[in-house]
């Protein structure tokens, strides 16, 4: 990534102030496979490298997760800027990171939740309400927790992942992580 004087300055910034807690390569995992560029045929091919690309940004404690968080879409913005375009990268990493770490049950108690921006949900979800609150992600039949959906688009207000991390974490408990590291066999 090119960094400019005011990206260098602004990144400064994000360091000083902790929300840069730990060694992650941000610029990384922001090149890595992009879900939303992934053809729902081609899904289960990139499940291992989507999945393993989340798990850096997981931290111990919801704080320091939700810093990372907030570092990553600080840095996705800064790209953005410098690329003349907004690529949903960083959006569609914290969607995803957000089903990962909070064990949302597959049916929720509330018919309606909030909305939090607008990722278009695949064909086969959209009628039923029951795989809608962990969409793109679904239980196989051994209960493990799988990848499935495709990227349909998106549309309507910016996605507010951090918004949406909170009220998950108001919610729900985490996930436990070394589970989603044994259902989708990474080390």
């Amino acid at each position: 990534m090119k960094i400019n004087i005011i990206s260098a300055f602004i990144l400064a910034v994000i360091i000083s102030h902790g929300a840069y807690s730990e060694e992650i390569d941000f610029e990384e995992i922001l090149n890595d496979p992009n879900w939303a560029n992934i053809p729902e045929s081609e899904i289960h091919v990139h499940a291992y490298s989507l999945i393993d690309q989340l798990l850096p940004l997981i931290g111990h404690d919801t704080q320091r997760t939700r810093n990372t968080i907030e570092t990553l879409l600080k840095v996705a913005g800064i790209k953005d800027i410098e690329d003349g375009e907004s690529s949903m990268r960083a959006e569609a990493i914290v969607f995803l990171l957000n089903r990962i770490i909070w064990n949302i049950p597959v049916e929720t108690d509330s018919p309606h939740p909030p909305k939090f921006g607008g990722f278009v949900l695949s064909h086969e979800v959209r009628g039923d309400l029951s795989k809608q609150s962990i969409w793109p992600f679904s239980f196989d039949e051994n209960g493990k927790l799988r990848i499935t959906g495709a990227f349909g688009g998106y549309g309507g207000k910016p996605y507010d992942g951090l918004a949406e991390y909170d009220y998950l974490s108001k919610r729900f408990h985490q996930r436990n992580l070394s589970s989603v590291i044994k259902d989708f066999d990474l080390k």
